[in-house]
């Protein structure tokens, strides 16, 4: 009898070791999950950013387009996409999209422009905040000197 005690012991032993073992396992691949789209909500709001800083220095949107919250003809009422970079203007919402499919995974963008004067004549600077629902604050945000035409950069805020 002493023998299956122990036997029993033992078993029990290596199932709570198999049993921890396997919860840190999981706990670090949710970890990993957490990051991964952390990372991919970053990569996503840069790719915003950046879209929306080439429109503007290309001529394609005012800066008082991405100020009042509309671009490129759009109402800046929500606009929700895929992955791909798109959307409204300042604190309207935006997704990473441009096909006006349904968002991916409901993750939804809002960008918010800043111009600024520059020390340096002909230069504005531009930064675009990109903001998310889930935080408080910006998930992305770029600065840059960017060369408006005179009557954009007559609608500069003040240094």
């Amino acid at each position: 009898m002493n023998r299956r005690g122990a036997m029993l012991l033992e078993l029990l032993v290596a199932l709570a070791v198999l049993v921890l073992a396997a919860s840190i396992l999981l706990s670090a691949f949710g970890d990993v999950d957490a990051s991964i789209d952390r990372d991919r909500l970053v990569s996503r709001a840069a790719d915003l950013a950046r879209t929306r800083m080439s429109e503007l220095e290309a001529g394609l949107v005012a800066a008082e387009d991405l100020r009042a919250g509309s671009a490129g003809g759009s109402s800046g009422a929500t606009a929700r996409g895929g992955r791909d970079g798109g959307g409204g203007g300042a604190r309207a919402a935006a997704s990473a999209g441009s096909n006006g499919a349904a968002p991916r995974d409901g993750q939804e963008f809002e960008v918010d422009a800043v111009l600024s004067r520059s020390a340096f004549e002909g230069l504005t600077i531009v930064e675009l905040r990109v903001l998310h629902a889930s935080r408080e604050q910006p998930v992305f945000v770029l600065r840059q000197l960017v060369a408006l035409p005179g009557s954009q950069r007559d609608a500069e805020s003040p240094p």
